[in-house]
């Protein structure tokens, strides 16, 4: 059996990491924290139209 150390980014929240082994391939989930998750905010404005913005925190 092999190991295997690495560090995670700052950006990869420690918890909720899954890992599952099938037919030969390792598969690893690294939830992203809150924080660097996109996110869009909606601005509300005289008018009928509406104006929305996306954003990805940390960069």
């Amino acid at each position: 059996m092999k190991t295997c150390d690495r560090t995670l980014p700052n950006t990869v929240s420690g918890e909720g990491i899954t890992a599952e082994y099938r037919n030969g391939v390792l598969y690893l989930s690294l939830p992203k924290k809150e924080e660097v998750k996109a996110r869009r905010i909606e601005i509300a404005g005289e008018g009928a139209s509406q104006k929305a913005i996306s954003a990805q925190a940390g960069r």
